[in-house]
């Protein structure tokens, strides 16, 4: 969603609708289940989502990536 980031500071990005996009992504893969954002950080200019999901092996998978 272009309203998320172009033009925007990291400062300023909406990070509730980064959330709900995130879930709506991981729900419609049917070998995902259970997605939860843990937490979302800011390290300076870098921006990063923890995150829980699990498997349709029942494992849970936990994971933090940097958005750019």
């Amino acid at each position: 969603q272009s309203t998320v980031v172009v033009g925007s500071s990291s400062g300023l990005m909406n990070f509730p609708i980064i959330q709900r996009q995130l879930e709506e992504t991981f729900a419609t893969d049917d070998s995902l289940k259970n997605f939860k954002v843990d937490q979302i950080s800011r390290d300076q200019d870098n921006i990063f989502i923890e995150f829980t999901v699990m498997t349709r092996l029942d494992e849970v998978k936990t994971d933090k990536v940097l958005l750019n």
